[in-house]
């Protein structure tokens, strides 16, 4: 592990001593989920949440080691992420079916390497790495709530809840979020990138045991099921970037 760091800090190093920097500034859109995953039979299976459309845009500082098309790049982004739900509640006198919504927005660090190849107007490249979330604003909205005994809708559970963001028990979701991420693109005229990039959560943002305790307070009656829940942030997105000083690269 030790010999890893070095040379991970010794890789930093050199592309800081000899790169050449370009700043430079994302905008994209996201397409979110969520991986959910219950601990108790039969409930194991991960599922994956409908996709949610949201934003990541920020500055970036991108750098390159000349002649060799290997570095780094650097993000401070605002990244909104979340999922659409769709659940099925039930107790002994209710059966209620609950649609709709988490939006997550999150102050995001991505720190990548990157390799490029190709002539100077024309590049390919592919990058690779870790990111870093901090959460500061979220909710939840229940656009649908419909009884399916008598499948009328339940007008008094239609509403939207702030998220509660914390690391300890009193909240219900985490305030880190952290992941891997990787990407590929194209390079034009040395100062535009296209991409494409795939971000997958490695820790859960769910702080609580039971999924229950994701949903506005008036939904609690509903389930008497209390189970263990992971749910993790996986997105695509598709950005653009300008660099401002590109230098040829």
């Amino acid at each position: 592990m030790i010999k890893k760091v070095i040379v991970v800090v010794g890789l930093f190093l050199t592309t800081v001593v000899q790169a050449q920097i370009s700043l430079g500034f994302v905008a994209g859109v996201n397409m979110c989920n969520e991986v959910t995953s219950f601990s108790l039979s039969p409930n194991s299976k991960a599922n994956e949440m409908p996709s949610l459309k949201g934003v990541v845009v920020g500055p970036t500082i991108e750098l390159m080691v000349p002649n060799y098309g290997i570095g780094m790049e650097l993000g401070t982004f605002y990244s909104r992420k979340g999922s659409n739900f769709s659940y099925e509640l039930y107790n002994y006198s209710y059966a209620l079916q609950l649609d709709g919504y988490k939006e997550m927005d999150y102050l995001e660090m991505p720190l990548t390497l990157k390799w490029k190849f190709g002539p100077k107007d024309f590049k390919i490249f592919v990058s690779g790495g870790y990111y870093w979330g901090y959460a500061f604003g979220g909710t939840v909205g229940v656009e649908k709530a419909i009884d399916l005994t008598t499948g009328n809708q339940q007008n008094d559970l239609v509403k939207t809840t702030k998220m509660q963001f914390g690391d300890d028990e009193s909240n219900k979701y985490n305030l880190i979020d952290r992941g891997y991420t990787c990407g590929l693109g194209v390079q034009i005229v040395r100062t535009i990138q296209l991409s494409v990039n795939y971000s997958y959560a490695t820790k859960s943002h769910v702080n609580e045991k039971s999924i229950k305790d994701l949903l506005p307070e008036e939904t609690y009656g509903y389930s008497e099921t209390d189970f263990g829940i992971s749910s993790k942030h996986s997105s695509f997105s598709v950005r653009l970037t300008y660099l401002f000083n590109s230098g040829g690269r």
